[in-house]
C-alpha cells in the first residue's frame, strides 16, 4: 500500500519519513502521532520555566545571537503558508512553501531587482532612516508609512522586506539590517575598487561619495554590481552556517562527519537523477515543523540590548517589552557585542542562550499580545507548535528515533570503543509531563527533540556519555512514573539533565546537519 502522505511533486516540502494511515500497519511508513489537539494545547501551556526565568542555571553556553540567526536561516528557506491557519492537511500535496527551498537569501533579496523593485536603490538595497548612536551608524530596516492598512497594531510604519517575519522582533529585524549593511558595504567596496578613479567621468563633481558615483553608473553595470555583491553576502552567509553556526548547534565533529560520509536521511544518494538531472529540493516536515523549531526553547525572557538597556523583547508596553514590527527606536540600537562571543571576555549582562530542554520562557505564553500572532490565536507558542506537529501527521520521537539510532550506530556517530553503547541506549521513553497529558501516546517529535537536547547535547563529545545505560524505554533515568507536579518535576529534571542542552543530541542533530548540509550541497 502507498503511505498516506507523499508529495508527487515537489512543491517545497517533502518528508524524510513517509507516514501511514493509522489503519494501515503493512506500510514502511511511520504511524503519525495522533493526540488530540486540546490535550497538545494543554501540554504546550505546561511547558514553561518556574522561578526566575533569567536563573543562570538555565543558560547554555551559545551566544543567543545564533538563536536569531536561526530563525533568519529559517526564514529563508521555510515559509508554511498552509498550516499557519490551523487547517490539517490531507496529503502533502497541499503543502506550499512560501520561500524557495534554498539557501539563497530570498528573505534578504525578494525575487530580485526586477520582481521586487521596491527592495531596491540599485546596486544597493534600500534601507530605513539613519540612526546615531555614539558616532556609529546604523540603520533601521526600510518602512513606508501604512497608510489605511492597519498593520499588526495599527497603522505603523510597514517594514517593505522579503520576508516580513523578519521584523517579527528587534534581535531578528537589527540582524536583517546587518546583512542589508554588508551588502551595501560590499557595493561601495566594488564601486570605488572598479570606478573610484574615473568618478569625473560619471559625475559631475571629482569628489562626488560612492553613492552619487553609483548613480551616474549605466543600468547594466549596476546590475552586475549588485549580482556580485549578492554572490559575496550569499557565499559569506554559507560559511558562517557550515563553519560556526552549525558547529555550536550539533557539534564540530558531527558536522565533519556528516561532510567526510555523506548523508543517510536527506537526499542520501545526492540531488542528481538517474538522467543526471539537477533535481529541486525540497524541506522535510520533520526539519521545519518540529526539529527547527529548537529556538523557541533558547530565548531568553529578557535581553541587554547594550549598556545601561534591558528589555523583554517578547511583550507589550504594558508588559515591559517591545511590541512586533516596531521601528527601531536609538535607545532599541543593538551592540552585537552582547550577542555575540566578539571579544575575548564577554561584557556583564552578555546573552547567552537558554539551555535547549522542553521548558520555555513565559514571555512565549502570550505572543497574541505582542504582536507577533493574532489577538485571538492562542499565544502560547509551545502549543503553536505542538499543533502544528498534529497537523502535519508528523511521526512520534520515538518512532522517528527507532529508524535512525540504528543507522547513527553503524556510521559510529553514537559511540567508539569503550565509549560505545547500543542505540537503544539513546532511545528515549515518554517522560511523566507527556505521559500526564497525553496517556502515553508517544511523544511528540518537537518535545522528544527538545528532551533529547536536554540530555545528551552536553558541552562533551556524545560518545564521552557514560551516565546513561540500558533500554532508554525502561530507564527510569529517562521515565518519570505517577503525578506530576510543576515546580518539584522541573526542579528534578534541572537536576536529571545535568549538563545538556547546549546543543541538539544525535536524532536532532542529524536532521539539522543533513538538511543544511544537503542545502548547501544543492545550491
Amino acid at each position: 500500500p502507498r503511505p498516506a502522505f507523499e508529495v508527487p511533486e515537489a512543491r517545497g516540502y517533502g518528508r524524510m519519513f513517509f507516514v501511514r494511515h493509522p489503519d494501515d500497519r503493512r506500510s514502511p511508513g511511520l504511524p503519525a502521532q495522533d493526540s488530540p489537539f486540546k490535550a497538545l494545547m494543554a501540554l504546550g501551556r505546561s511547558m514553561v520555566e518556574q522561578g526566575n526565568p533569567d536563573d543562570p542555571r538555565g543558560d547554555s553556553e551559545l551566544p543567543s545571537g545564533y538563536v536569531y540567526f536561526g530563525q533568519f536561516i529559517d526564514h529563508d528557506i521555510t515559509f508554511d503558508v498552509t498550516t499557519m491557519t490551523g487547517h490539517r492537511i490531507r496529503s502533502d500535496a497541499e503543502l506550499v512553501n512560501g520561500r524557495t527551498p534554498d539557501l539563497d537569501l530570498d528573505n534578504l533579496y525578494g525575487d530580485g531587482p526586477m520582481r521586487s523593485p521596491h527592495l531596491y536603490h540599485l546596486p544597493y538595497l534600500r534601507v530605513g532612516k539613519r540612526i546615531s548612536d555614539g558616532g556609529a551608524p546604523r540603520y533601521d530596516l526600510f518602512r513606508v508609512p501604512a497608510g489605511r492598512y492597519e498593520g499588526p497594531r495599527g497603522g505603523k510604519p510597514l517594514a517593505l522586506l522579503g520576508d516580513p517575519r523578519d521584523d517579527e522582533n528587534i534581535v531578528l529585524a537589527q540582524l536583517h539590517a546587518a546583512f542589508v549593511a554588508f551588502h551595501n558595504r560590499t557595493v561601495d567596496i566594488l564601486i570605488d575598487r572598479y570606478f573610484g578613479k574615473d568618478r569625473g567621468h560619471y559625475c559631475k563633481d571629482k569628489i562626488c561619495d560612492l553613492r552619487v558615483l553609483a548613480d551616474g553608473l549605466p543600468d547594466d553595470v549596476k546590475f552586475k554590481i549588485f549580482e556580485k555583491a549578492r554572490d559575496h553576502v550569499t557565499h559569506y552567509y554559507h560559511r558562517i552556517i557550515l563553519e560556526d553556526y552549525l558547529p555550536r548547534i550539533i557539534g564540530d565533529k558531527r558536522v565533519a562527519n556528516i561532510l567526510a560520509n555523506g548523508r543517510d536521511f536527506y537526499y542520501p544518494a545526492g540531488f542528481r537523477d538517474g538522467h543526471d538531472q539537477l533535481r529541486e529540493a525540497t524541506i522535510p516536515v520533520e526539519f521545519a515543523g518540529a526539529v527547527f523549531r529548537l529556538g523557541h526553547s533558547q530565548v531568553r525572557d529578557h535581553y541587554t540590548l547594550r549598556k545601561g538597556v534591558r528589555v523583554a523583547i517578547f511583550g507589550d508596553e504594558e508588559r515591559d517589552g517591545i511590541l512586533a514590527f516596531e521601528p527601531i527606536s536609538p535607545r532599541y540600537v543593538i551592540d552585537w557585542r552582547y550577542f555575540f562571543d566578539i571579544d575575548p571576555t564577554p561584557p556583564p549582562g552578555f546573552n547567552y542562550a537558554r539551555r535547549i530542554d522542553p521548558l520555555l520562557t513565559p514571555k512565549l505564553q502570550h505572543l497574541n499580545m505582542t504582536g507577533v500572532v493574532s489577538e485571538d490565536a492562542p499565544g502560547e507558542l509551545a502549543s503553536l507548535d505542538l499543533m502544528r506537529g498534529r497537523v502535519l501527521h508528523l511521526p512520534a520521537g520515538q518512532d522517528l528515533a527507532e529508524r535512525m539510532l540504528p543507522i547513527l550506530q553503524e556510521r559510529n556517530v553514537l559511540g567508539r570503543g569503550q565509549d560505545s553503547k547500543p542505540w537503544q541506549a539513546y532511545l528515549l521513553a515518554t517522560d511523566g509531563r507527556v505521559s500526564h497529558f497525553l496517556d502515553n501516546e508517544g511523544t511528540p517529535l518537537w518535545y522528544y527533540i527538545l528532551q533529547e537536547a536536554a540530555i545528551f547535547g552536553t558541552r562533551t563529545d556524545l560518545q564521552s556519555i557514560a551516565m546513561f545505560d540500558g533500554d532508554g524505554r525502561g530507564d527510569e533515568g529517562f521515565r518519570r512514573r505517577g503525578s506530576w507536579h510543576t515546580a518539584a518535576y522541573e526542579e528534578e529534571e534541572r537536576t536529571r539533565w545535568a549538563d545538556g542542552g547546549h546543543r541538539l543530541g544525535p536524532v536532532g542533530g542529524t536532521i539539522v546537519g543533513e538538511v543544511l548540509v544537503g542545502l548547501l550541497e544543492h545550491y
